[in-house]
């Protein structure tokens, strides 16, 4: 023969992966994704969560800031029962002739407004005056499934943070 090797020599052998390997390698990714799924929901439920808080903190501070930019009222007002607010006098960017919203049981956050504890009387909105003093503080809770975030508004600042 002339240098030739017959093709199923010790010496030439097919590269690839047995079955034994691959049925192996399948069966640990399978035990992996049971055990790491319910973490993995519940790392997704406690990150909508502290979205959602966010988005309402920052939503209190863009009122606040128009109220002092425009020196005239903000209203932000929410509806628990719709889980969503509106900040009154504010243009929403995407939809014309309507006033900025959001609704927080929306697919973004499946969040709801579960508590709403603030000081005045009228305990369903916050007013920042032409300064962006706000007429009340207090706390607002907004949960996604078992989890839960408030926000705390100070009385004297506006100011709205998540701890």
């Amino acid at each position: 023969m002339s240098g030739r090797r017959a093709p199923f020599t010790s010496e030439f052998r097919a590269s690839g992966f047995s079955l034994a390997e691959v049925v192996m390698v399948t069966a640990i990714v399978a035990i992996l994704g049971a055990l790491l799924s319910p973490r993995y929901a519940g790392t997704v439920t406690r990150f909508k969560a502290e979205g959602a808080a966010r988005r309402v903190a920052a939503d209190l501070a863009l009122a606040q800031r128009h109220a002092r930019m425009n020196g005239a009222p903000r209203t932000v007002a929410f509806d628990l029962s719709t889980h969503s607010y509106t900040l009154e006098g504010i243009p929403d960017p995407v939809r014309v002739g309507v006033d900025y919203g959001i609704n927080l049981a929306d697919e973004t956050y499946n969040a709801r407004i579960t508590s709403l504890d603030l000081v005045t009387n009228n305990n369903d909105s916050i007013v920042f005056d032409g300064y962006g003093v706000p007429n009340t503080g207090g706390k607002i809770v907004v949960s996604v499934g078992v989890e839960s975030r408030t926000i705390n508004i100070d009385a004297d600042t506006g100011q709205a943070e998540v701890p």
